[in-house]
């Protein structure tokens, strides 16, 4: 039976072929070390074993619901990010897939159509040129210099785009050569406006500097987040955080209107926002961690300002935040009433070279805030 063009296109692992040969040379007697799959040379932990046969006797060997998932899963995903990264998404922006892989595949196939190209620098790994062309793209290939430390240039990145050009597949710290790009390095490449495909696989193989982001953060924010003692951190001692950082979590909240205010109560640490509407903050209003916040209607969006704000953190791993912050809400209200669309706008001169744009939405799915239980994983 012939096979498709696309599987035609493709070449066999070359670190599978290693593997087998490394292989076959072990069973004819040949002392060898392969240095061909990334493997553990340790045995998989004994609690997870355990799980894994617990699960089974249990019969949750079925179809997961939703099929991206199953929640208590995506739950622990955000609380990760959330904990360790900054990041707050919904349970509804994360997919769990089967390995890294799987999830690369599926990111370059809903993606990619026939013809179009992704941008993939050298040294890389095998698999990133083969995924392309399994579904008719074509897999462009940036050869990097030693002298500048094997990273992907801006200039390097610029010269390869072409009308065609859909992602950038980008690895950091990458493999094989263990490279990890600076803020300012992400900044300079995202700033072309060609989508990244972002393989973080390795992403806590880090030594003496945590992960980081690619906002446009100011050198002196940098410098700041990058001296925070991560045991010295509020968000592993279940205290209450201030704004922004509530408004990027993935708790319900719950608006109630009593005409000349607003109540925003959210599940995260059982806090509550007052936006005051249509007046401005008066003059001896304290700051506060949650700021001051005045509320205006434009159809069927709720705009709302927020000054006075003595959090000291944008987020939950030092990245600084001054007193000046300003912060623009916009939340808009879907014609069926089922979706809630958000839009942060935080303009702070000390923490960022420009003002930053976060954007996110929530579904009306019928939960309810609860009292909030602060657990350290």
């Amino acid at each position: 039976m012939p096979l498709s063009h696309n599987v035609q296109r493709v070449q066999p692992s070359v670190t599978m072929q290693i593997s087998a040969k490394a292989a076959q040379m072990k069973r004819d007697g040949v002392d060898v070390i392969a240095l061909s799959a990334g493997e553990p040379d340790f045995d998989t932990p004994q609690n997870i074993k355990d799980a894994g046969i617990h699960a089974i006797e249990e019969g949750f060997t079925k179809y997961t619901t939703p099929g991206s998932g199953i929640i208590e899963l995506k739950e622990a995903i955000c609380r990760k990010f959330d904990r360790d990264n900054g990041l707050v998404y919904n349970t509804d922006e994360v997919i769990v897939n089967s390995g890294a892989k799987h999830s690369l595949f599926l990111a370059v196939a809903a993606l990619i159509n026939p013809g179009d190209e992704v941008i993939i620098p050298t040294p890389y790994w095998v698999t990133y040129c083969e995924q392309p062309l399994l579904v008719g793209g074509e897999p462009v290939i940036v050869e990097t210099r030693v002298e500048n430390g094997l990273k992907l240039t801006p200039d390097e990145f610029r010269q390869a785009i072409t009308p065609r050009t859909r992602t950038l597949l980008l690895n950091s710290p990458t493999n094989p050569t263990g490279v990890v790009f600076r803020p300012e390095s992400l900044r300079e490449l995202t700033a072309l406006g060609i989508p990244v495909i972002s393989d973080e696989i390795y992403a806590d193989l880090t030594y003496g500097s945590r992960p980081q982001s690619i906002l446009e953060f100011t050198e002196e924010a940098i410098a700041a987040r990058e001296a925070l003692d991560p045991l010295d951190n509020y968000a592993e001692r279940c205290e209450p955080g201030g704004m922004p950082r509530i408004m990027r979590n993935p708790h319900p909240f719950e608006f109630v209107d009593h005409g000349s205010e607003i109540s925003l109560a959210s599940e995260l640490y059982d806090l509550v926002r007052t936006i005051h509407m249509g007046s401005a903050p008066p003059p001896d209003a304290p700051a506060s961690p949650l700021g001051y916040s005045t509320g205006r209607w434009e159809g069927n969006t709720l705009i709302v300002t927020t000054t006075r704000i003595n959090w000291p953190y944008f987020d939950n791993i030092g990245t600084p935040q001054s007193e000046v912050v300003e912060m623009l809400e916009t939340f808009t209200v879907s014609d069926d009433q089922t979706r809630l669309d958000y839009r942060l706008r935080i303009t702070d001169p000390g923490t960022f070279a420009e003002p930053a744009i976060f954007e996110r939405f929530w579904l009306a799915l019928g939960e309810r805030v609860e009292l909030y239980d602060c657990t350290v994983y």
